[in-house]
């Protein structure tokens, strides 16, 4: 899912241009509500009961409008019985009335309270037996609730075209604001229908394929039915006046796709968002071929607009606000990552938001390359903007931080392309993001299936890696320092972290791209220590050394040329003033600081790489033993009196 914040909020269409705004449009709004009805207690008596059956059908039957968010009809449930039953429970908003509920053609008691529901069953059902319970309900939704976007079902007008729209968006925990449900995102529904009368005039999205119109009076309903296993908050509905602006892609060795887009039905909407919609076949076919064929190519793809500041990720039909190249390829990468295959739990969203993320990068990459190095510099540095945050997270009650831009999208996006750069093969990498789609299709997967897919596969340990990128904090910071000499360049990188904390070395390939004045040289090192250095033959003149040139890396670095260079290990002077001396260098324990010209006492000041003060005292006028056991491993500068003196570097291993 992608949302664009603008002005406060304030919903306009973008161009491409914005792909470039450091807010990602699908967490933007996701994460406006922070205020989220809570997750039922595992060991309460309604999770209890609902965890005693399996869901295998779903089938709504509705009558919705564009002009409200009233809604009656009833919601027909096909489970198989896990443990003996004697009570069927489900979620409901309180808000909402609850007519009846049948067993069958049996009328059951039945309680309506705490948002759940209760119904008596006849007689106890046993295991493995199937129950189908219907149940008749109406009313209208609450306002504000459990979604990412403050209520699951809302009615809005498009500022520009007038469109009024009746839509759900259901992601977290809204499904059950609108239709009775199980909400459990394990228990997948292996197949739904989605049925909704409305005014002759309107048009109804929703998932799966639409097979059939039926004239109801002064109405109609449409009935859509989709075969596929699907999570509960990924069912939905979009009513309103629709243009439907319909065509097929084509992807390699698989059936044509059907592209199928609900358009808001006036003339200039329509002509502007043909060509945005006409990008979805380039980009299905691609992902076809990276990611493997397309689940629901049976059915359709497609996009019913809405007034949303982006777009929603709802199997087989996107709802989208913003229609950019962007949401678009976003929102499609889903269909493979969050919908075929759905994060196992909230904290394991990820899977989800930052595998789109990337998929967007790789659309650019493949179909629009000059845009694809400007769209990874932006996702790095909204993850550097900050020094801390993990992806891996718990408070799965804090909306904020399940679609956290910075951190599920931003950085969960970039760890992905550096477990390409560590695979340093991008056959092996697209056959793990195929074999993965393979393994858990139809399923949930967590952050841990997706890294023993790609241990399985590379035979590479990955648990480094994920204890520093995934489940740790920060990111690395290189300070190189190089010098030519003759026909060799050396060079000198020093890495601190940004957390230290969390994480005190990133172990990690490097690379360095040695700038000579007859062409560049690119190289890879595997960083494995605080301080590590380097020695190459050149037979020109270098003219710099830059760090990851490429922006393969979650890094800040920095690299000089440094005349007065000399082999780690010896000691360093610098100075005119004081002709100081700092030993030994590099050191792990203990500095020691002669002061050689001077017999006054002089205060020192220590500060990191990155030009924070972390140490402060007075040198004696001979020698002072500084204790540095506290700091973590990187680069150093002592600076001893007044702010105009040289600094002495040193190096903490």
């Amino acid at each position: 899912m992608k949302i664009k914040i603008v002005l406060l909020l304030a919903f306009i269409g973008l161009a491409f241009s914005n792909i470039l705004a450091q807010q990602n449009f699908c967490s933007a709004l996701k994460s406006r509500n922070i205020l989220l009805l809570p997750e039922a207690n595992p060991e309460s008596v309604q999770e209890v009961l609902m965890n005693k059956y399996d869901l295998k059908f779903y089938h709504l039957n509705l009558n919705i409008e564009r002009t409200s968010t009233y809604i009656s009809g009833w919601v027909r449930t096909l489970a198989l019985i896990t443990k003996p039953l004697d009570t069927f429970a489900f979620e409901l908003q309180t808000s909402m009335i609850l007519d009846s509920v049948f067993s069958g053609t049996i009328k059951l008691l039945m309680t309506h309270s705490g948002d759940f529901g209760f119904a008596k069953l006849p007689v106890t059902v046993v295991a493995g037996a199937m129950i189908d319970m219907k149940i008749y309900y109406h009313g209208t939704p609450p306002t504000s609730g459990g979604s990412a976007f403050g209520a699951g079902f809302i009615n809005a007008t498009d500022a520009g075209s007038g469109s009024q729209i009746t839509y759900s968006l259901s992601q977290p925990y809204s499904a059950p604001e609108w239709w009775p449900c199980k909400q459990s995102l394990k228990d997948k529904i292996d197949s739904s229908y989605v049925y909704v009368t409305t005014d002759s005039t309107n048009k109804v999205g929703s998932n799966g394929k639409l097979k059939n119109t039926v004239i109801v009076g002064n109405k109609k309903r449409y009935e859509w039915r989709q075969i596929f296993p699907i999570d509960c908050y990924l069912i939905s509905v979009a009513v309103g006046k629709y243009y439907d602006y319909s065509f097929y892609a084509f992807p390699v060795n698989t059936v044509p796709i059907l592209i199928q887009n609900y358009i808001y039905d006036n003339p200039t909407t329509i002509s502007a968002m043909k060509p945005q919609f006409d990008k979805t076949k380039s980009i299905i076919e691609l992902y076809c071929k990276l990611f493997g064929p397309y689940a629901f190519a049976g059915e359709k793809y497609g996009h019913s607009m809405a007034p949303l500041g982006g777009g929603m990720e709802h199997q087989t039909m996107t709802t989208i606000g913003v229609v950019n190249y962007e949401i678009i390829a976003h929102e499609l990468g889903h269909q493979w990552f969050g919908d075929e295959v759905t994060c196992a739990t909230w904290s394991d969203i990820w899977v989800n938001e930052g595998f789109a993320t990337y998929t967007a990068f790789l659309a650019l990459q493949y179909l629009d390359t000059s845009k694809s190095a400007a769209y990874m510099e932006n996702s790095h540095n909204s993850v550097l903007s900050q020094p801390d945050g993990s992806i891996w997270f718990t408070d799965t009650l804090n909306v904020g931080r399940i679609f956290s831009n910075r951190l599920t999208y931003q950085k969960g996006s970039s760890i992905i392309h550096m477990i390409r750069f560590e695979l340093n093969n991008d056959t092996l990498f697209f056959n793990i993001l195929k074999e993965y789609i393979r393994r858990f299709k139809g399923s949930t997967a967590s952050a841990l299936d997706f890294k023993k897919v790609v241990e399985d596969l590379s035979g590479k340990n990955f648990t480094p890696f994920f204890n520093q990128w995934f489940f740790g904090e920060g990111y690395p910071i290189f300070n190189v320092f190089w010098n030519q000499m003759g026909n060799r360049v050396s060079i000198i990188n020093a890495q601190s972290t940004s957390k230290p904390s969390s994480v005190s070395l990133f172990l990690t390939p490097l690379e360095y791209k040695i700038k000579t004045t007859k062409g560049d040289t690119t190289i890879k090192i595997y960083f494995k220590n605080n301080v590590q250095g380097t020695v190459l033959n050149v037979k020109d003149s270098v003219l710099s050394v830059e760090v990851d040139p490429s922006n393969w890396l979650l890094c800040k670095s920095s690299s000089v040329k440094d005349p007065n260079q000399l082999p780690l290990g010896v000691n360093e002077f610098s100075g005119n003033r004081f002709k100081n001396l700092v030993y030994p260098n590099p050191a792990h324990d203990y500095i020691e600081l002669s002061n050689k010209m001077i017999s006054d006492q002089l205060s020192y000041s220590i500060f990191d790489a990155i030009g924070r003060k972390v140490l402060f005292g007075f040198a004696s006028d001979i020698t002072t033993t500084i204790d540095i056991r506290k700091l973590p491993p990187g680069l150093y500068f002592v600076r001893l009196g007044d702010s105009n003196t040289e600094a002495l570097k040193f190096i903490k291993n």
